[in-house]
């Protein structure tokens, strides 16, 4: 799952069956992460949140929620690096889930303007005349 903008995934469960999902996602620079979850009534749905590292081949879990029929909506700092949701739940009479993954966009570079560039540029005119005269 790219969450470099944002990402969302639904699922619908039947009526008693239980499921357990799993959502990768990796982050190339720390951010802010908000994960909303919106769960309907019927369903049970418990969230997972784990950092894989490759290199040593660990899991950590960093988080572990029941969550509420309705909106739940977490932001935490996240730093760079791989992660997986793991969503476990039954539906007594059905129902379905939605889970959004979304960071803040980057703030945009500012341009220099048209008079800073043109003085930038009369300056390293003047530089390179003035190392010609020498």
């Amino acid at each position: 799952m790219d969450v470099a903008v944002p990402s969302s995934e639904t699922f619908a469960a039947l009526a008693s069956k239980g499921f357990n999902n799993e959502y990768d996602f990796s982050l190339g620079s720390d951010l802010t992460l908000t994960t909303t979850f919106t769960v309907t009534p019927g369903l049970s749905v418990t969230e997972y949140l784990y950092s894989i590292d490759f290199d040593t081949d660990t899991i950590t879990q960093i988080s572990f929620m029941k969550l509420a029929i309705g909106e739940t909506v977490l932001t935490a700092p996240m730093l760079a690096g791989d992660y997986f949701y793991k969503l476990v739940g039954k539906g007594s009479t059905g129902g379905s889930y939605t889970l959004d993954l979304s960071v803040p966009e980057a703030p945009s570079v500012p341009e220099a303007g048209n008079p800073t560039l043109l003085l930038a540029g009369l300056a390293m005119l003047g530089l390179i005349a003035r190392r010609r005269t020498y």
